[in-house]
């Protein structure tokens, strides 16, 4: 992830290589546009899953098809907007009809205040998420990301992933600009590294730390937001669409 790796041209190898010589499971975030019978078959067997960032200007139930034609093991990403949060039920309901059995629904984590949702909207959000659960619980998988921390109170717990996500202690993220950030939502730009014993250097420096990143963070306190501005500064109609 962190970008789009099916620009990558010889991805289908680089995921062979990694599981079969390592003992690594390479998972894939694609916004699925590059993706085709040749690709998906070609990466058979060598990848856990393909998690697909949906975007309301793609034809995300046509990709769905095409996985689910080639048997691929595969999730959504789907980042929760104050639209979004309306619409949610009749959105899952569509990807659910279409083959998705995998959902994981995302927080905004970014500066814009249009992006996130208002006291009002998260509980909506919260209480879909809690009706989504109860109703396709036998079928179908749903995970809500850490950094909604204490926000949802109706939402099942277990649909977390646990309490602190980890970042830049149980993991890192490592841009296609050789730098190294403590999450892939912080803004700092990132320290370079030269070589994997430099990484794993700076690795052990950044551990424990647990720096925040920015607006929507669950280590922030109330998330670095506050729920009055978010709603003064949103325009009575936008359209709003997630960012790649």
């Amino acid at each position: 992830g962190g970008g789009e790796p099916t620009l990558f041209p010889r991805l289908p190898e680089l995921l062979k290589e990694i599981w079969t010589r390592t003992a690594i499971c390479p998972n894939l975030t694609t916004h699925g546009l590059n993706l085709s019978d040749e690709f998906l078959a070609k990466i058979r067997g060598y990848y856990g899953q393909i998690q697909l960032s949906v975007y309301d200007e793609d034809p995300t139930l046509e990709i769905i098809d095409l996985l689910v034609r080639n048997k691929a093991r595969f999730g959504l990403n789907y980042l929760i907007t104050p639209s979004r949060a309306r619409t949610l039920e009749v959105d899952i309901y569509n990807f659910v009809r279409a083959g998705a059995r995998d959902f994981l629904l995302l927080s905004y984590k970014g500066d814009d205040p249009t992006m996130h949702l208002s006291e009002r909207e998260c509980a909506m959000f919260d209480e879909s998420v809690s009706r989504m659960h109860e109703r396709y619980k036998a079928s179908v998988g749903f995970k809500v990301d850490v950094c909604w921390g204490k926000r949802l109170t109706r939402t099942p717990q277990l649909l977390f992933e646990g309490g602190d996500c980890g970042a830049g202690d149980d993991s890192i993220s490592i841009g296609s600009n050789k730098k190294i950030l403590h999450c892939s939502f912080h803004g700092d730009g990132g320290i370079a590294f030269e070589n994997f014993e430099h990484l794993r250097d700076i690795y052990h420096s950044m551990r424990h730390k647990h720096l925040p990143a920015g607006p929507g963070c669950a280590r922030l306190p109330n998330h670095g937001l506050e729920s009055s501005e978010i709603v003064a500064l949103r325009p009575r109609s936008s359209s709003l669409v997630s960012q790649r």
